[in-house]
């Protein structure tokens, strides 16, 4: 959960300060694995989580499914683009519910939690998608892209640490 809260700050950050779509794109994907391993960490998985809340049925629920749902949405005017503030809003309220997993259920997320942590990792997945669509990119592209850094840091034995150059 804190990396949802890092990453989306990272990202806010990228837009803020005029980043390339290379690196926006970079963020995203860090974004979206965390959201993924939030869920995971929940025992409720992503593709379920989406068809919950997107009411995506009879589709995969690929990224670009949740991508052209969403920004069909978007591009007739049905939903608010809050933008970066809302990635923020929504990266806060899950790392609230984590901190208050850890001070009060030793690090258990309650049952009754995970509904809110789900519907906030799919606003955030929500305004991704809208970003994504304003600067060119698709979400299964930038998801890949991102696994294929994080086996190639694996296979040469710098997964852990920090920063972008590893």
């Amino acid at each position: 959960m804190m990396g949802v809260g890092g990453e989306v700050g990272e990202l806010t950050e990228k837009i803020q300060l005029g980043g390339t779509d290379d690196e926006i794109a970079k963020e995203m994907g860090d974004v979206l694995w965390y959201l993924v391993n939030t869920l995971e960490d929940i025992e409720w998985g992503f593709v379920d989580c989406v068809r919950f809340f997107a009411d995506l049925r009879g589709n995969e629920g690929t990224f670009s499914d949740v991508q052209a749902h969403v920004v069909f949405y978007y591009e007739n005017d049905t939903i608010i683009n809050g933008g970066i503030t809302e990635l923020a809003i929504h990266a806060g309220k899950i790392l609230e519910i984590g901190k208050k997993a850890l001070r009060d259920n030793a690090g258990k997320v309650p049952d009754i939690k995970k509904r809110a942590i789900g519907k906030h990792c799919m606003l955030i997945l929500q305004e991704l998608c809208i970003i994504a669509h304003l600067h060119g990119l698709n979400l299964d592209d930038v998801a890949q892209a991102n696994i294929d850094k994080l086996f190639s840091r694996r296979d040469r034995g710098v997964l852990g640490g920090s920063g972008d150059n590893r």
